[in-house]
């Protein structure tokens, strides 16, 4: 979620339903907390990448995600200050490169390999410097 908070279902406990079905929900949500990011774990891809808005980011291993039922109460995946908001949550591994663009226009490269894998609830690194009135819009990874 942009709060920083999520869960790892396995597909097959996910109902399928028609097209005019309204769905069922899957995670429970706080008060302004809304899903940000959904990603297919590829099994080869043993890290899982987090990018802050503000261009904060970090990689923890997928090991630290447990499995989860639907409905359940969503667990922290990264501390976020308050101004904070996840922009992309992501399975990579380390032959992946990280494109970010900003509003303004720059794109930043970064190795997935020169990312030290941290704890599942540590703070993202602030490894963009000079973002001041800028923030990340998209990020590609290769």
């Amino acid at each position: 979620t942009n709060k920083g908070n999520g869960i790892r279902l396995n597909t097959d406990n996910i109902n399928v339903y028609k097209l005019s079905a309204s769905g069922d929900k899957s995670l429970i949500l706080t008060e302004g907390e809304n899903i940000s990011s959904i990603d297919t774990i590829i099994p080869d891809n043993k890290l899982l990448l987090f990018v802050t808005a503000s261009g904060k980011i970090k990689v923890t291993e997928m090991k630290y995600f447990p499995k989860s039922k639907r409905r359940a109460e969503p667990m922290g995946l990264i501390n976020l200050d308050n101004t904070e908001e996840i922009k992309l949550i992501k399975t990579v591994n380390t032959n992946n490169r990280i494109k970010l663009l900003t509003r303004k226009g720059v794109v930043h490269e970064i190795e997935v390999s020169d990312l030290k894998p941290v704890s599942r609830l540590a703070r993202a690194e602030k490894l963009l410097k000079n973002m001041r009135g800028d923030e990340i819009v998209h990020v590609l990874i290769q």
